[in-house]
């Protein structure tokens, strides 16, 4: 999506790291991705090392959405994930079954 930072898209076993002092800001989604149906599993980690941001300007800082266990997505944060929804999602991490959590820390 033209709008996010990174855009993962359907694609699996894509890893990501936010180097301490990084930055990842984008106009929707800081980090998006899931899998394109309920029979495809689809595997995603990242990590966002301590002074580093992921942010979410009109959405999610980290937004992965699944279907069932055949999606996994691990995240370790020692940053901070902000999402702000001026028009829409805005949290800090949305695991795509409705369980959002501001994922500040």
């Amino acid at each position: 999506m033209g709008d996010d930072g990174i855009g993962a898209q359907n694609n699996t076993r894509v890893v990501i790291t936010n180097f301490s002092g990084g930055s990842i800001v984008a106009a929707r989604h800081g980090i998006t991705g899931g899998a394109s149906d309920n029979l495809t599993g689809f595997l995603t980690a990242g990590t966002n090392q301590g002074n580093a941001s992921i942010t979410g300007n009109d959405g999610t800082g980290l937004n992965l959405d699944g279907f069932n266990a055949k999606q996994k997505a691990t995240s370790v944060n020692a940053g901070t994930i902000t999402g702000n929804g001026a028009a829409g999602d805005g949290d800090g991490s949305d695991d795509g079954s409705g369980g959002k959590s501001p994922a500040t820390g």
